[in-house]
């Protein structure tokens, strides 16, 4: 099979075995050329490191309870067959998830350091990928700074079950790396990392089976490009599309519990859509429901920057310009909200676009012996942009803290007032926090799973248990022995007394 070449060497990887010390090691080691990168990631560190001690969310005791209450090979079985409690297929995810619980119990420090370490691994393939396509670390650093440093992915990183998005993007980068390590060497070991990794992309976050398209996109061009034959083309996508196309059998013919998703009318879609392209360019706070003008036209000015890369932008350009659509049109039909981990993937791309342009503007200006202006005005936007994004990254945790601390409260209470319980039982929780229409059909239970085994949990008003409201009638829907707990609202749960001074353990 013919070979496609590129202009450019590849990055050479660092020896994992230690030469005797030497003064320039670390120079060997960590190329000074690169120092723009060491920095972007001792930012990004910065900037998370605080969230690395905050509690579990809600969502987080779906996955654990499930954990807890389960032998191994059940749980395995039930993620492979789509009957376990989270409604996506995500085998290799729900994998990690299992080995971090067995490694950090409840401790959430351990599970958000996997997280940022992933996080600032796809910053590293991102630079890498750009640097060695363009040769340029101006444009290199600004992709990476850009989607490390974005306050749009703040709950991305810090929420435990966002980890699908973060995993499957750092692989699927991993990938598309390997895939230009490929070209640029003939060597078949970079073909076969990268189709494992997609692979493996796909596994930890099925959304991610559209990254194949960015791939052949890839491998057309670069076809293109050197002059391949069309047969290379050809038998070089047929791994990526096989992988692809078994994937979506497979969820299309699975009559298991799972995979299926309520979607949103046409209008509803490209709403979405544009919101997404908004909070690339304007990260500031959550993602609104509906979009106003300030989200249509930040929106649209991404749109005009991607079609302008489409058509006249150069090789790298057009693919970064297809990857930002193709990494957010998984979750622009879906119901009934939008998030702010949907624009993650894509938020990588777009920073290769933002990278190729300043790259771009700064060989403009030194044209024009502006050289001096240009490194100006890049300290200027680099402190505005990293002081704006650092802002903005604080700001928005602190709904999260807050909301963190909260089940934290009653993970926490519920083990000081109950460390034990009998088998099949229930808690309930009268004037809690944790009675929003979302949280309790699966949330407060499986923080009883969790903690407790085979156990449930709700949370109630207290009114159900004055005399004559009926809070009989609500218990029996258990059929188990139970025990009442009541929330003071100052952060304890206290066991429930009935009036009358009766106990409220049954």
């Amino acid at each position: 099979m013919a070979r496609a070449r590129g202009p450019l060497p590849a990055i050479a990887l660092p020896s994992l075995t230690l030469p005797r010390w030497r003064p320039q090691i670390l120079l060997t080691l960590f190329p000074a050329r690169h120092a723009p990168l060491y920095a972007v990631l001792a930012i990004v560190f910065a900037f998370h490191a605080p969230t690395l001690g905050y509690s579990f969310f809600g969502d987080d005791f779906v996955a654990l309870g499930d954990i807890a209450h389960k032998g191994f090979w059940a749980y395995s079985r039930d993620v492979l067959l789509l009957r376990d409690m989270t409604p996506h297929w995500r085998p290799l995810t729900m994998m990690v998830y299992w080995t971090e619980y067995q490694l950090f119990g409840l401790n959430a420090e351990g599970f958000r350091a996997v997280s940022l370490a992933l996080h600032m691994g796809a910053a590293v393939c991102l630079y890498a990928f750009v640097v060695t396509h363009t040769n340029r670390v101006l444009a290199a650093s600004v992709a990476a700074g850009f989607f490390g440093l974005t306050a749009s992915h703040v709950h991305t990183v810090t929420y435990v079950t966002a980890l699908p998005h973060v995993l499957a993007t750092f692989l699927m980068l991993a990938s598309l790396l390997s895939l230009q390590r490929w070209l640029n060497s003939g060597e078949t070991r970079w073909y076969v990392t990268s189709i494992v990794l997609y692979l493996a992309g796909i596994m930890a976050n099925e959304a991610s089976g559209v990254f194949g398209v960015i791939l052949a996109i890839y491998l057309g061009l670069a076809a293109m490009k050197y002059k391949t034959p069309v047969v290379w083309f050809a038998i070089s996508v047929a791994p990526f599309a096989a992988i692809a196309g078994s994937q979506a059998l497979f969820l299309a013919s699975c009559r298991c519990a799972g995979d299926s998703v309520s979607l949103s009318s046409p209008g509803a879609a490209i709403e979405n859509m544009w919101i997404y392209l908004a909070r690339l360019a304007y990260p500031v706070g959550r993602l609104p429901g509906d979009a106003s003008w300030v989200e249509w036209t930040a929106g649209s000015l991404v749109a005009v920057v991607i079609i302008a890369a489409l058509i006249r932008g150069p090789f790298t350009a057009r693919l970064a310009a297809t990857g930002v659509v193709l990494m957010l049109l998984p979750y622009a039909p879906v119901k009934p909200w939008t998030a702010t981990r949907y624009t993650y993937a894509g938020a990588a791309f777009f920073g290769i676009l933002l990278g190729l342009a300043i790259a771009r503007l700064y060989d403009e200006l030194a044209k024009r012996r502006l050289a001096d202006l240009a490194h100006g005005l890049g300290g200027l936007a680099t402190t505005l942009f990293v002081a704006g994004m650092g802002l903005q990254t604080f700001s928005q945790n602190d709904w999260f803290v807050k909301w963190s601390n909260s089940w934290r409260t009653l993970s926490t209470q519920l083990q000081a007032n109950e460390e034990r319980l009998p088998e099949r039982s229930y808690v309930v929780v009268l004037d809690g926090e944790w009675s929003h229409s979302l949280w309790v059909p699966t949330w407060v239970p499986s923080v009883a799973r969790t903690l407790y085994g085979d156990a449930l949990a709700r949370d109630l008003p207290s009114w159900l248990f004055e005399p004559g409201a009926g809070a009989m009638a609500v218990l029996p829907e258990f059929g188990w022995g139970g025990y009442v707990m009541q929330y003071d609202g100052a952060g304890h749960l206290k066991p429930y007394v009935e009036p009358g001074d009766q106990p409220a353990t049954r």
